[in-house]
């Protein structure tokens, strides 16, 4: 079995679901790789079971939510049925996660907030430096 570690997005709304075998959350993840020309999306799926569900549930993950994530990576090939194209579905297996955390954006009044406003001098001269020496050609030595 392989393993990854990635960081990615959660792509699809998050929910407690039950069947025969218990609680469980489907997930999907989208993991951004590469630049302009070269930039992929790779999609992976996992599924939480039990408690680990819970946990994922209760620390509030949601869809756009940025996570780590670790666990064994298995391939599974499929056959599309509507058109019988063959493809692969990328399963995460035995996951373990953490919280990515995002950059902090400004709105733009945060941001006028927190510039100095320039002040505005009208008609008048710049100030000289006061440690500032006047100085000729002649006072210099060379």
């Amino acid at each position: 079995m392989a393993y990854i570690n990635l960081i990615g997005t959660v792509i699809n709304e998050i929910k407690l679901s039950n069947n025969a075998k218990g609680e469980f959350v489907d997930i999907k993840i989208a993991e951004n790789k590469g630049f302009g020309k070269n930039a992929k999306t790779f999609y992976y799926e996992a599924t939480l079971w039990q408690e680990k569900a819970h946990t994922f549930i209760k620390a509030g993950v949601k869809k756009g939510s940025r996570i780590h994530i670790d666990a064994e990576h298995e391939v599974v090939p499929y056959i599309n049925q509507k058109n019988g194209e063959k493809g692969f579905n990328q399963k995460l297996i035995d996951m373990r996660w953490q919280y990515v955390p995002l950059p902090f954006k400004q709105s733009d009044e945060q941001a006028k907030a927190v510039q100095p406003k320039p002040e505005k001098h009208k008609n008048q001269p710049p100030k000289k430096p006061s440690n500032v020496l006047n100085l000729d050609d002649e006072d210099l030595p060379f």
